[in-house]
């Protein structure tokens, strides 16, 4: 038998709920598998606390008192169930709508003064040399004359 099955069948094993051939199936598994010994011993030690356990008697009409408080718990839980979570989906999905709005207007908003599209050439000028006037030997612009070579180009 697996472990896992084995495990799953414990309590049952304990409460002498099994049948004999499930019984001596547990039997032979648990001789071969440390794990599932200890476990088991585990499970004992828990199964001994509640049969060792001082028994109380309840109060005089106490089953009655619970059994009337579970029936006012299961009124007052449907009473307003229908109700609340219609109002939740209602506000939400307004809430949804709003936010959906918003941003379709601010993306028409944004995309009306939107710059006009540049040409290639407008964007090669831009990166021209003649950008940097004074091109110091430490600046960037002084970097990169040096790097590329040239010279008082205009």
């Amino acid at each position: 038998m697996e472990c896992q099955v084995v495990r799953d069948m414990l309590s049952e094993y304990i409460d002498d709920e099994l049948i004999q051939e499930q019984k001596g199936r547990i039997d032979l598994h648990l001789r071969d598998c440390e794990a599932c010994r200890k476990e088991l011993e585990e499970l004992l030690i828990v199964h001994r606390l509640f049969t060792d356990a001082e028994s109380f008697t309840a109060p005089y009409g106490f089953s009655t008192r619970v059994m009337a408080n579970l029936e006012e718990t299961k009124e007052s839980i449907w009473s307003g169930f229908f109700a609340r979570p219609i109002l939740f989906r209602a506000i939400g999905t307004a809430f949804a709508l709003i936010i959906v709005i918003i941003g379709l207007i601010s993306g028409n908003i944004l995309t009306a003064r939107k710059p006009p599209s540049l040409t290639s050439a407008e964007v090669t000028q831009s990166f021209a040399l003649n950008a940097f006037e004074a091109t110091p030997s430490g600046s960037i612009g002084g970097l990169y004359v040096s790097m590329t070579g040239v010279r008082n180009e205009k």
